[in-house]
């Protein structure tokens, strides 16, 4: 064989096992869930409720299609976002008194959450309640559906406020 034969060789052999290496620290996935990067989690979303971001918000949930949110699916979580992002000024979302409980591959997370709409001259309150979050370390598509990965996301809540399917209206 050519002296360029082995180097072609060489290089697709270590491509492959960089691949192999990949591919086998991507399967173990993340650990337990901490209260820290539970909260973390949350605070995220917040900003991206502040930002009007409905997407931002929506990549932590469990992207399973018979995932609930307060008997709400994701299609209808959206669009009440979205409505609600149209119709409001300046949103916010204030979260407090967090209680977390895990277990290896799921957990709990715990807060009184307060939504404000603020206009130029007005703040008023437009939701509140005790949210309870169920999260779960569950496969997640990456690279187009290649592979899956796992990750923690939620995968169902709870609210002791006022119904969500009315939200914003």
């Amino acid at each position: 064989m050519k002296r360029q034969s082995w180097i072609i060789l060489t290089v697709c052999l270590l491509i492959v096992a960089g691949l192999g290496v990949f591919y086998l620290m991507t399967r173990g996935g993340p650990g337990p869930l901490t209260q820290d990067e539970a909260i973390e989690m949350t605070q995220k979303m917040e900003r991206a409720f502040s930002a009007k971001n409905a997407n931002g918000i929506l990549a932590y949930i469990n992207p399973a299609p018979d995932t609930k949110i307060a008997n709400i699916n994701q299609d209808q979580l959206r669009v009440l976002l979205v409505r609600y992002f149209r119709n409001s000024d300046r949103v916010s979302a204030e979260l407090k008194n967090y209680t977390f409980a895990s277990g290896d591959t799921d957990a709990t997370l715990q807060f009184d959450l307060t939504v404000h709409n603020d206009g130029v001259d007005s703040r008023k309150e437009d939701y509140t309640g005790h949210i309870t979050l169920h999260l779960k370390k569950v496969d997640v598509p990456r690279l187009l559906g290649l592979y899956q990965a796992k990750e923690w996301r939620i995968i169902g809540a709870e609210s002791t406020g006022a119904d969500l399917s009315t939200f914003g209206d």
